[in-house]
């Protein structure tokens, strides 16, 4: 009987013994299997991080109404583009089906000689001297759950023309920037002059309606033909390129031209001038098919523009580039009809295509950057449709030194996002990667002779009944990883 029962004893405890092998067994293969699910979903998040975009075109048709398309416009979600032609009309458009939606007749007093943009904000240079501004609004309803636009015009500047050259000679280029306090244009003239015009904003307590009010006009007379102009959101730098490969920064303040200037020579012809959002940087298009970003710098007690990068997927002279939004990203077209996309601050050339075959005359991206819009010098509309998630990210922005907007010099910086739009994402895992050993080194300097002088104390000097209760608590703190212990420790300390 006794044999009996200590052989159940025996076949119970086998039994056990084979429950918890594989137990532990599928417990260790349970983790090997998590862990190699969180390795693959991580490179299902990371991997697209580094991968090109894509672009392809949507639409192709004959630029709605009549004209000459002058410059294009998109709204948010890409679904109503808006044309500015060279008889006065401001065009509104199905970009789908290219079927005109609304035409506005400005009714000019003269001829369009120049037209400039910043955002939605438009301005037109007239041939008698004078300008307006023109902003387009897109006013959002949802009759029957069905999103439904109304586009609008409104004129920040007054309806009335503003008289930018007393000469009453056309303006050949115009720029335009508006803020909450002010106004700043800058023109150039039919007989080579540059002009500067700025005007006090001020809105009525009463009726909320903005008072413009001119505070100062200057003008210099030009030595070359100037081809492009771009003024800062400041109002303080306007920059001009002539023939020659001449690149000139000229000052400004509340009076105009302050008399300050910087010549830049370029070996090669400046096509197109343009500023990428926020204002700091500079992109000069080439006759090459490059495009270079210049910044101002703070050297020697002053600022000065310094060459940054480069970008030169394209093969011939530049015509348009076009800026997002919201990025740091932006679009070239050159005379091939070759369009490439571009991110500054990686440095990336993330995409091309080209479907006119023929010289590209104006772009412009939807605020989201889905959607860009494309007009030819066949007078033909294109729209492509842009997959561009992830343009910020290289192995160069995350291991290297990287020259950043507002900064004197390239340094490994982390900061993911701030308050603005403007901002310039730094995604350096330098500082994260320095600090996190910094971090492990001093924590080891203390926590190593503390291990060493208390694992002898535990082994040779500590009383046995001390030591039975010490040292499976130890090993049971050994098994546990440190991040649960650290996660608890900050439970317990907050």
């Amino acid at each position: 009987m006794s044999n009996q029962s200590l052989q159940m004893r025996y076949n119970r405890r086998a039994f056990k013994d084979r429950l918890t092998r594989y137990l532990v067994a599928g417990g260790g293969i349970s983790v090997i299997i998590a862990i190699l699910l969180i390795f693959f979903y991580l490179l299902y998040v990371v991997v697209p991080m580094f991968g090109s975009a894509e672009i392809k075109e949507n639409a192709s048709y004959n630029s709605p109404g009549e004209g000459k398309t002058l410059l294009l416009g998109l709204e948010e979600q890409g679904t109503i583009g808006v044309r500015f032609t060279d008889d006065g009309h401001i065009i509104f458009f199905d970009t789908d089906s290219g079927k005109i939606v609304l035409d506005e007749d400005l009714n000019l007093s003269a001829n369009i000689s120049s037209v400039d943009s910043n955002l939605d904000l438009v301005v037109l240079g007239l041939e008698n001297g004078s300008a307006l501004a023109v902003q387009y609004k897109f006013d959002i309803s949802y009759p029957d759950d069905i999103r439904t636009l109304s586009p609008r015009l409104e004129y920040p500047l007054g309806e009335d023309l503003l008289l930018l050259d007393e000469s009453e000679q056309a303006l050949t280029n115009i720029v335009v920037q508006l803020n909450e306090e002010a106004a700043g244009l800058a023109a150039t003239t039919d007989d080579n002059r540059l002009v500067s015009v700025r005007y006090l904003r001020e809105e009525s307590f009463i009726s909320e309606e903005v008072i413009t009010e001119l505070e100062s006009r200057s003008e210099l007379k030009l030595e070359n033909t100037i081809n492009s102009i771009a003024l800062t959101p400041t109002l303080d730098h306007l920059y001009a390129s002539a023939a020659g490969g001449i690149l000139i920064d000229y000052s400004l303040d509340e009076d105009g031209f302050d008399d300050g200037l910087t010549r830049y020579d370029f070996e090669l012809e400046i096509t197109r001038l343009q500023l990428l959002l926020g204002g700091s940087s500079l992109m000069v298009g080439l006759d090459n098919g490059e495009v270079q970003q210049w910044m101002s710098v703070r050297k020697d007690g002053g600022r000065e523009l310094t060459f940054i990068r480069n970008f030169h997927k394209n093969t011939d002279a530049v015509t348009s580039i076009a800026t997002e939004q919201q990025r740091k990203g932006f679009a070239v077209a050159d005379k091939q009809g070759d369009i490439t996309i571009y991110y500054s601050t990686s440095q990336r050339t993330l995409a091309d295509i080209n479907t006119a075959n023929t010289a590209i005359t104006q772009m412009a991206w939807s605020a989201r950057a889905q959607n860009l819009l494309v007009s030819d010098d066949k007078n033909q509309i294109h729209l492509y449709q842009v997959h561009n998630e992830y343009p910020e990210i290289s192995w160069d922005i995350l291991w290297e030194k990287v020259w950043y907007e507002g900064y004197d010099e390239a340094d490994y910086i982390w900061q993911s996002s701030a308050s603005t739009n403007e901002f310039e994402p730094k995604f350096s895992l330098m500082p994260l990667s320095f600090g996190t050993i910094k971090a492990a080194f001093y924590a080891m300097i203390f926590a190593v002779p503390i291990a060493i002088f208390g694992a002898m104390f535990t082994a040779q000097f500590m009383a046995p009944r001390m030591r039975q209760t010490v040292k499976p608590a130890i090993e049971i703190m050994e098994a546990l990883p440190t991040v649960i212990l650290g996660f608890l420790a900050g439970l317990w300390l907050a």
